[in-house]
């Protein structure tokens, strides 16, 4: 878990066409958001590509918060995979009984990071926004049973309308690159040292 961690100021941000509370945005500066320690690992992430992204995502810690995998799932050549993984493990299904954010926010606010997090990139895939598909599924076998458990909790809504809608193809499992856990919580050996060359905690 990071240590001094500022303050969210849970604003959602402006985006054409909508607001969505993370932004689809290459250029947005995250800065205020984030502790020291994560602009390091932002500033590395910057520096690297797609294979790195999604290696950092899957180890991720999310005690440690979403802005960091906002980021990630934010960019233009984030792989199909890595969006992918970000819905699954984020629990989408979950969010179903909630009419909207307002409805969330009411019940749950302690549960609006991942939620913000997971509905921009939902509606990204829904519009077929992620394009490069070069990193297989990871834990494919887990897949099908997300679909069954998705699609039941769509019924279990009993015809209410639902906030957003998953299609099957986040349940197929996708063809690629294969992954495993590498990075300690998502922090890649040379920021951890940058990180505490620079006395900073995390």
């Amino acid at each position: 878990m990071l240590k001094g961690r500022p303050e969210r100021s849970g604003r959602p941000f402006a985006l054409s066409g909508g607001e969505f509370p993370i932004p689809m945005d290459r250029d947005v500066a995250m800065e205020t958001e984030l502790s020291e320690a994560e602009r390091v690992l932002l500033d590395w992430l910057k520096r690297h590509g797609p294979d790195d992204w999604h290696q950092v995502s899957i180890d991720w810690n999310w005690d440690a918060g979403v802005q960091i995998l906002a980021w990630i799932a934010a960019q233009p050549e984030c792989d199909r995979a890595t969006a992918q993984n970000l819905l699954v493990i984020g629990g989408a299904d979950y969010y179903l009984r909630f009419a909207d954010r307002a409805a969330l926010l009411a019940a749950e606010p302690y549960n609006l990071e991942p939620f913000d997090l997971i509905m921009p990139i939902v509606a990204r895939w829904n519009t077929g926004g992620y394009e490069r598909s070069e990193i297989a599924s990871y834990e494919p076998s887990s897949l099908t049973p997300q679909l069954r458990r998705h699609r039941a909790a769509e019924q279990a809504q009993g015809g209410r309308p639902l906030p957003f809608r998953l299609d099957d193809s986040v349940f197929e499992p996708l063809n690629g690159r294969g992954f495993s856990y590498l990075y300690a919580e998502g922090w890649p050996p040379e920021v951890e040292a940058e990180i505490k060359a620079r006395g900073l905690s995390y």
